[in-house]
């Protein structure tokens, strides 16, 4: 209840944190029940879920480093032979990787590098022909301004967090009540009262989880594993609250219910436009066209893909500009990553060569949309004056290539 705003934006898009969280959080429990580290079959299975919370977002592997080494370190202080900590670390290494290795072996395939984009210099594949964009593409840390060290400057970041959380929700794209973040010491304080068993590691990994956090991917999306095991802790301080007066506790739960309620209306006014499809009223095409121009949902591609779904043969190959084709029933390349790592940077951009350079491709139409980054080869197509406009609206244009 604390951030059920974040939790139904994000349920109603096609993002993956929800998955993410659902693997985190299996493998919190999993830890939690964890009684003896002479359980190899309990420590594979916390390694498969962390392996697979790594696959759904690239930057969680820094994460799981930083708790691959704190459960090493367990299984190192723990009494047993040399020959049985090899072998416990071995297993939960091995289990790690069965997720991710379906991503190296992809990777090595089309690129030859298993890590691909990264270590270009030492393992291969493509470069990046950024050049050919219409501006600088955000990069890992220039994400947003906040994923950086000296904003604010190092360490004081992870205190400036939890006031973003309720001060800038524009910067964090999301946020959190005021009620969540008050809390935070009295689970502080549970913790030193309590100090004992696997409750202990749970909160070091939730600490490990908030330096990865702030340090690398602050937005709250990428938070929601480590919100939803807090929230469990916040609920039960709440219920632990002892006051000498029962006003202090009885204002809580009523500031509780004052986040809850409006919470509540928002998200039910939220899903307005899915009751009708849900009750049968309204068909998916008649739903999709009429929410994805709404700023919330922001799809407003769907009337130009029910076009090309309709009206283009199968065998077509889209060059697509925008990064939400999962309701376009056609073959087609995302025009991004065609043009920074497909493409012969010299024939691209040039009038006389473009048209050859994507039919090289075997590329039929394009969706082009006004995005800046892609405005050189948009300018470039358009120079030629050979394509067949056959769908234009507001946002998006189709044409065709001639053959």
């Amino acid at each position: 209840w604390y951030s059920i705003s974040t939790v139904s934006n994000i349920s109603s898009s096609g993002l993956v944190e929800l998955g993410a969280t659902m693997f985190f959080a299996s493998a919190m429990y999993l830890i939690f029940e964890l009684k003896s580290y002479d359980n190899l079959r309990m420590i594979f299975l916390i390694g498969i879920l962390l392996g697979l919370f790594t696959t759904t977002k690239i930057p969680n592997a820094i994460f799981l480093l930083f708790f691959s080494i704190y459960f090493c370190l367990l299984i190192f202080t723990y009494e047993s032979s040399i020959k049985d900590k090899i072998t416990r670390i071995f297993t939960f290494g091995f289990a790690c990787l069965l997720g991710p290795i379906v991503w190296f072996i992809k990777s090595i395939y089309f690129t030859g590098n298993p890590v691909y984009p990264f270590l270009i210099n030492y393992l291969g594949g493509v470069e990046s022909n950024t050049q050919l964009l219409g501006g600088a593409v955000p990069g890992f840390w220039n994400f947003s301004n906040y994923h950086k060290f000296n904003f604010p400057e190092f360490p004081l970041c992870y205190l400036y967090q939890l006031y973003l959380m309720i001060a800038d929700p524009q910067l964090l794209r999301g946020h959190i009540s005021p009620l969540f973040v008050s809390l935070l010491p009295f689970v502080i304080l549970d913790y030193a009262k309590t100090r004992k068993g696997q409750l202990v590691n749970i909160y070091v990994v939730l600490g490990l989880f908030y330096i990865y956090w702030v340090s690398f991917y602050p937005n709250i999306r990428v938070g929601l594993p480590l919100l939803l095991i807090i929230s469990v802790f916040i609920s039960n301080s709440i219920k632990n609250l002892n006051f000498a007066y029962a006003l202090p506790k009885k204002l809580i739960e009523i500031c509780l219910l004052i986040f809850m309620v409006p919470a509540i209306y928002s998200s039910s006014v939220n899903y307005k436009h899915q009751f009708s499809f849900l009750s049968g009223k309204s068909k998916k095409n008649e739903y999709l066209q009429k929410v994805g121009s709404l700023p919330k949902f922001n799809f407003r591609s769907y009337p130009a893909f029910s076009f090309m779904n309709n009206n283009i043969k199968d065998d077509a190959l889209i060059l697509l500009w925008s990064n939400d084709g999962y309701y376009l029933n056609k073959n087609y390349l995302y025009a991004l990553e065609f043009i920074t790592r497909m493409s012969k940077s010299k024939k691209l951009l040039s009038k006389n060569s473009v048209i050859d350079e994507l039919k090289s491709y075997g590329i039929t139409h394009v969706a082009m949309t006004s995005n800046h980054l892609r405005l050189p080869l948009r300018r470039a197509l358009e120079s030629t004056k050979v394509l067949k406009t056959i769908y234009e609206d507001k946002y998006m244009v189709v044409k065709e290539l001639p053959f």
